[in-house]
């Protein structure tokens, strides 16, 4: 009996063909960058898009000419992100006296609370590299003085 033959994996992305002008390379890779970046995708991703090392994304992704093009690309969409607040601090709040018992996906949740504050960040320019390795510590007071919300309250 023959065998069959072995399922036939999907081909990798190959990586854009460099442009032969050296300062329109630049300008398409920082465009590709400052994509990525938006939509989310992680260094080494974007690294395998372009045929470069994530340390070079990371580099780019730094400049000047990247954050602006970042910024402008978001900028369309930032009062959508700060009219999304009071819904992120009411699931903050909620996440903070989550039980195991609740059905709600409380992890889910705050990845998206995680993600709308990229995304505001880099509305104002903030680089990415900044808000990844950043910790974002707040007090229970400066909590409770932002939403109003008492965090160690009991519910009833």
């Amino acid at each position: 009996m023959p065998r069959k033959a072995a399922p036939k994996k999907a081909a990798p992305k190959k990586p854009i063909k460099p442009l032969p002008n050296k300062a329109a390379e630049k300008t398409r890779k920082r465009k590709v960058v400052a994509a990525g970046i938006v939509a989310g995708k992680k260094s080494k991703v974007i690294g395998r898009e372009l045929g470069c090392t994530d340390r070079t994304v990371r580099r780019i992704a730094a400049e000047k000419e990247t954050q602006f093009l970042i910024t402008r690309a978001i900028a369309p969409y930032t009062p959508e992100l700060e009219a999304l607040l009071p819904r992120v601090m009411d699931a903050l709040g909620d996440a903070l006296v989550a039980e195991k018992t609740d059905s709600a996906d409380h992890f889910t949740r705050l990845r998206a609370i995680e993600r709308h504050g990229e995304l505001m960040e880099l509305a104002q320019g903030k680089p990415k590299e900044e808000t990844v390795h950043e910790m974002r510590l707040i007090t229970a007071q400066a909590f409770f003085d932002l939403t109003g919300v008492d965090p160690f309250a009991q519910k009833d």
